[in-house]
C-alpha cells in the first residue's frame, strides 16, 4: 500500500469512528469509551513507527529454508516476540530489519498456550525501535486498529486497518467444528501420550483472543496489532476459513507476562554449525575448486574476484551510511574494509611490478571467505529440554510445536509460508 492510499484509508477510518461511536452510545458501552474512540484517529506517524518495529522472520529446517513469518521488537531492542508456530521446529532462524539488515536468532522462551516465542537477535540494538505494550482489556467494541506484518514474505511491511469485536477464549471465538479438531487431532497425531496433549489443547483452547477484523494474511503471524495511540494491544496469531475478514489476536497482556517472567520451562540448545558441518562433501569441493583453480589462473582470477569484492564493499558502504541501522555501523565498516583490501589487491595484481602483492592479498582474502566456512557459524537448533519437574520430558520433544503446525496447517489458519521473495544477505 503507497503512503497515500494509506493516507486516504486513515481518513476513511477516522471518519467512520463518529458513527462506530453513535452505535456504540447504544451497545452497553459507556459514553467516555465512545466519545474517546470518535477522537482517536490513526495517525501515519503511528503507522510509520508500527512498521520500523515490525521484522521478517524467516526460518530453516534440515531441507533449507521452510517458511517466513513476522515479529516485533520489545523491551532493550535486542529481542524480539513471534508466534510458536512461526518458529515451530526450525533449526535456525533469520530476523530482516527494515533497514536490511540480517540477523540470526536463538529461541530465549515460549508460552506455548498463548501461541508466543521470545527470540534473543545476535547483533540487533534497536532500542527506539522497541514497541510500546498497551492494554488490550481497555479495547472497546469498534475501536479502530491496525495490523502490521510481512504477508507471503514481502520485504516491506504492510499495514491494515480494522476494528476490535470482543475478548473471549480461543475456544469461543473459533467454530465448534475447529475448536474440537484441537481435542480429536490428538488422539490422530499423538496415540502414545493422549492425556498429555489433550492437557496441552484444554490449556491452548482456554487461552484469551482478541476477535477482530482485520484481513490480515499468511505470513503475517506474530506480527504487532496496535491501537489509534500506537499501543501494542495485541499479536495477529491465526484467522478462521469459516469467517472471512476475522482475525484472531493474542492480547498484549500475554506479552508482557512472558517477557517479565524469569521461570523458563524450556531450555533451547544451540550449537554453531559452520558450512562444512551442514554440507562436508560440498564444501570442499567448492573450496578446492575456487583454490586450485584461483591460484592457476591467478593472473585473470585475481583482478575478477576484485571486481566481486566491490559489489560487496558498495553494499558494505551502502549499508553503513545508512541512518536507521539497527545493529552496530562498525560491523559494516569491518567488511568494507577487508573487502577494499581485496579491490585494490585486484587493481594490484594487473600492474606488472605489483602484481604479486596483488595476487596475495586477493589470496588472502579469499583463503579468509574459505577458512570461514571451517569455523563459527550459525547457532542452529539442538534440542529442547524440560526443567519444569511437574512435566517430564516427551519423545521428540518440542512435540507441542509440532501439534500447533499441524493444525494451523489443516485449518488453513496463519501457518507460516514458503518464502521466494528473499534474496541472500550478508550476515551479522
Amino acid at each position: 500500500m503507497t503512503d497515500t492510499a494509506l493516507t486516504r484509508k486513515l481518513e476513511i477510518i477516522g471518519k467512520e469512528m463518529q458513527s462506530h461511536a453513535d452505535r456504540l452510545n447504544g451497545a452497553n458501552v459507556d459514553g467516555g469509551a465512545a466519545e474517546r474512540l470518535a477522537q482517536e484517529v490513526i495517525s501515519t506517524q503511528a503507522v510509520e513507527q508500527a512498521k520500523k518495529s515490525t521484522v521478517l522472520i524467516s526460518v530453516s529446517s534440515d531441507q533449507g529454508r521452510s517458511g517466513s513469518g513476522s515479529g516485533f521488537i520489545v523491551g532493550d531492542g535486542k529481542q524480539v516476540v513471534t508466534n510458536v508456530h512461526v518458529i515451530g521446529n526450525a533449526k535456525s532462524i533469520e530476523v530482516t530489519t527494515p533497514s536490511g539488515e540480517v540477523f540470526m536468532a536463538r529461541v530465549s522462551k515460549v508460552d506455548e498456550f498463548s501461541d508466543l516465542a521470545v527470540l534473543d537477535v545476535e547483533g540487533l540494538n534497536a532500542p527506539s525501535k522497541a514497541v510500546k505494550l498497551g492494554a488490550s482489556k481497555a479495547l472497546v467494541r469498534g475501536e479502530a486498529l491496525f495490523a502490521s506484518g510481512h504477508p507471503n514474505g514481502v520485504r516491506e511491511a504492510i499495514i491494515t486497518v480494522g476494528q476490535f469485536k470482543s475478548i473471549e477464549s480461543y475456544k469461543d471465538v473459533q467454530t465448534t467444528a475447529e475448536s474440537s479438531m484441537w481435542m480429536n487431532i490428538v488422539e490422530v497425531l499423538y496415540p502414545n501420550e493422549v492425556p498429555a496433549y489433550q492437557r496441552d489443547a484444554e490449556k491452548f483452547l482456554a487461552t484469551s483472543r482478541l476477535d477482530t477484523r482485520l484481513g490480515i494474511n499468511h505470513g503475517s503471524s506474530g506480527g504487532p496489532v496496535q491501537n489509534a495511540r500506537g499501543e501494542t494491544v495485541g499479536v495477529s496469531t491465526n484467522m478462521s476459513p469459516e469467517r472471512p475478514g476475522a482475525a484472531f489476536l493474542v492480547p498484549s497482556e500475554n506479552v508482557a507476562k512472558l517477557l517479565q517472567d524469569s521461570n523458563k520451562r524450556f531450555n533451547f540448545v544451540y550449537e554453531k554449525e559452520s558450512n562444512f558441518d551442514r554440507y562436508p562433501v560440498l564444501t570442499s569441493v567448492k573450496n578446492a575448486a575456487v583454490l586450485g583453480l584461483g591460484y592457476k589462473y591467478r593472473p585473470v582470477a585475481a583482478p575478477l574476484l576484485g571486481i566481486s569484492y566491490g559489489l560487496e564493499l558498495y553494499n558494505d558502504v551502502t549499508m553503513a551510511n545508512k541512518s536507521d541501522l539497527y545493529g552496530n555501523r562498525s560491523t559494516h565498516l569491518a567488511h568494507a574494509a577487508m573487502d577494499g583490501a581485496a579491490v585494490a589487491g585486484g587493481v594490484l595484481s594487473l600492474i606488472p611490478k605489483t602484481k604479486l602483492l596483488g595476487f596475495g592479498i586477493v589470496g588472502a582474502r579469499v583463503l579468509y571467505d574459505a577458512g570461514t566456512d571451517f569455523v563459527g557459524g550459525d547457532p542452529v537448533l539442538k534440542k529442547v529440554v524440560r526443567t519444569d519437574r511437574a512435566e517430564p520430558q516427551r519423545s521428540g520433544e518440542p512435540l507441542y510445536w509440532s501439534l500447533l503446525d499441524r493444525v494451523n496447517a489443516s485449518s488453513k489458519q496463519l501457518a507460516p509460508q514458503t518464502n521466494r521473495f528473499i534474496t541472500p544477505v550478508k550476515r551479522h
